[in-house]
């Protein structure tokens, strides 16, 4: 009919396991053919400069990169009379230190590096550190404080792997929270209980963990920015090809690691001791860790807004 379109692709079956070796013919000749459509009135626009540089070496077609892109032109998320009990809800005080794990809980999120890192924030001289000074918005850090590890998302692992995530916190003595009974899309009251948005649980984390392994972009990365948290992040290869050269202010956790026998990953010991000095850093210093948030905010305003995603689609046509 004539009608120009606009093909936005997340994922190809190349970069899923369970997709790329078809048993059958016929779907090998379908997603050869079809996977994407290859048409005149077509033009394909993917989410990093990985899939890009891929569907030109397989398919011959030419993309154009469309990030993922938040709001960041909405007013922010802040404590209210909806959710100022949230703390006390989960089970937390309020000079108890939050570490939210926002995404889904599965294995190539790699929570187990988030485990680390409270472990180790947890140890003798970081716990002093934090005892000896007040924490960033004025609350007081003492022997009854806890350094909590929130997982605020669905469970989709298939295998062991929560299971081997409680067991690796119990020998590291990290306490995890699951809080996804009361996390919906939106605020709401189910069967008499109340549920708070995701955004809420951003508004009272003290850090974000982010340590995934793979992502095909990264939707907690922008929502971060956008709550101002200091995020701590292992940098997997389209935040190292996509994200890092905008000059982003994170925790590093770097981009190498191994596998070990239980399935669960890990990274050199010393990249955890350094990231957790670093959040111990942005957890009692406030001039630092507004500096920190407020640049990220920025940049993320520059390059992953609605008005980003504007200029790029003027371009398509």
């Amino acid at each position: 009919m004539g009608v120009k379109c606009v093909a936005h692709h997340h994922d190809f079956y190349w970069e899923r396991e369970r997709y790329s070796k078809p048993t059958c013919k016929f779907i090998e000749e379908i997603l050869e053919k079809y996977f994407p459509p290859k048409h005149e009135l077509i033009k394909h626009v993917v989410i990093n400069e990985i899939a890009k540089e891929e569907i030109k070496k397989r398919k011959g077609l030419d993309a154009t990169i469309v990030p993922n892109v938040f709001n960041f032109d909405v007013p922010s998320w802040k404590v209210d009379e909806y959710n100022k009990d949230f703390r006390k809800s989960i089970g937390l005080k309020d000079n108890d230190i939050l570490v939210l794990q926002a995404t889904r809980i599965t294995e190539r999120k790699a929570i187990e590096l988030a485990i680390d890192v409270v472990s180790e924030l947890k140890k003798e001289e970081n716990l002093k550190e934090l005892f000896n000074k007040d924490l960033f918005d004025g609350r007081k850090f003492n022997e009854e404080s806890r350094i909590v590890l929130v997982l605020a998302g669905l469970f989709e692992s298939e295998g062991r792997y929560i299971e081997l995530l409680k067991e690796m916190a119990y020998r590291k003595n990290v306490e995890l929270l699951f809080i996804n009974d009361v996390i919906e899309h939106s605020r709401c009251e189910i069967d008499g209980k109340k549920c708070y948005s995701l955004w809420d649980a951003y508004v009272f984390a003290d850090l974000i963990t982010y340590p995934s392994i793979l992502e095909g972009w990264g939707n907690q990365f922008l929502e971060g920015l956008f709550a101002k948290v200091p995020m701590i992040i292992y940098e997997y290869p389209v935040y190292k090809t996509d994200i890092k050269k905008k000059g982003f202010n994170v925790v590093s956790l770097g981009d190498t690691y191994s596998v070990e026998n239980n399935g669960l990953v890990s990274i050199d010991e010393n990249m955890i001791k350094r990231a957790a000095k670093e959040c111990v850093e942005l957890l009692t210093n406030s001039e630092y860790r507004n500096k920190f948030v407020e640049e990220n905010f920025e940049l993320g305003k520059k390059y992953f807004s609605y008005k980003s995603l504007e200029k790029i689609l003027s371009r398509l046509f």
